[in-house]
């Protein structure tokens, strides 16, 4: 999962990511969540890139996005 991420930061100038982990088992499964920023927002190129990297990857599925955007 690591590797996957740096290589999301490396193919992105200003990209920001972090990934974290529930304290605790879900039906006997962690579960992971990552976040991602970019200080000029996170464009529907960049999101299809990283499903499409995920996917490369084989990261654990099924996988699940949600998008927000700053509060106003």
């Amino acid at each position: 999962m690591r590797d996957f991420q740096l290589r999301m930061l490396a193919t992105w100038p200003g990209l920001q990511g972090e990934l974290l982990q529930r304290p605790d088992l879900r039906d006997g499964q962690e579960t992971w969540m990552e976040t991602w920023h970019h200080p000029q927002g996170l464009r529907d190129d960049w999101l299809q890139a990283l499903q499409q990297a995920a996917e490369a990857a084989a990261l654990p599925a099924p996988r699940h996005t949600e998008r927000f955007v700053p509060l106003r």
